[in-house]
């Protein structure tokens, strides 16, 4: 059997008091609630970082539809700051 139990968190938008985000969540059971609150706030440091560094090596905005096509456009933007500016 899985030891993990499914939970709900809502998170409190800063800006927004009257604004809740819900997210399921998996820890194991006993887990504390800090620890979980703690973990959770975590991830979302981590996605805005991703999405920064996607961003920036300009994939923010690309959907690949093919393998083949997303290797091109990752290569050539990696390729891109390399590039001697005139």
């Amino acid at each position: 059997m899985d030891d993990r139990a499914r939970r709900v968190l809502l998170r409190r938008s800063v800006a927004d008091p009257a604004e809740l985000t819900a997210y399921v969540c998996a820890a194991p059971d006993g887990a504390a609630r800090g620890a979980l609150v703690r973990v959770a706030g975590s991830r979302w440091t981590v996605e805005s970082g991703f999405a920064a560094a996607r961003q920036e090596v300009g994939l923010a905005e690309y959907a690949a539809c093919r393998r083949t096509g997303w290797h091109r456009h990752v290569t050539s933007a990696r390729l891109v700051p390399r590039s001697p500016t005139a």
